[in-house]
């Protein structure tokens, strides 16, 4: 036979606040050479979690093969394998939830390789 615990021991669970979103780390300018890998990284805090989405220049680039797009716990990560000098722009994280939506952007500049 299951015993059941008494009112008083028994726990109440609490639901998450709710909150927009709110980058707590944000992008950051970068200077990278053509054909290394580069990575942007932000941190997102809020509940429920958010869609993310990444622009380069306007434009969505969230599902573009050449940009790796990931979201996890809180972290946003975009990462190109190969840099070229196309790739220079301004790049947005953008977090979206029922509550708001938060950005942030930074400018990242692509240098070719020079010749001696």
């Amino acid at each position: 036979m299951r015993r059941s615990r008494p009112p008083s021991m028994m726990r109440e669970i609490e639901k998450p606040k709710e909150e927009r979103p709110d980058f707590n780390f944000g992008l950051r300018p970068r200077l990278i050479q053509a054909g290394q890998e580069f990575k942007l990284i932000c941190c997102v805090q809020c509940t429920p979690t958010p869609k993310v989405t990444w622009t380069k220049d306007g434009r969505d680039i969230t599902h573009n093969e050449h940009y790796m797009c990931q979201y996890s716990s809180g972290v946003c990560t975009m990462e190109v394998q190969s840099a070229m000098v196309s790739d220079s722009g301004t790049y947005t994280c953008i977090a979206v939830n029922e509550l708001g939506t938060e950005e942030t952007s930074s400018y990242v500049v692509v240098e070719g390789m020079t010749l001696p």
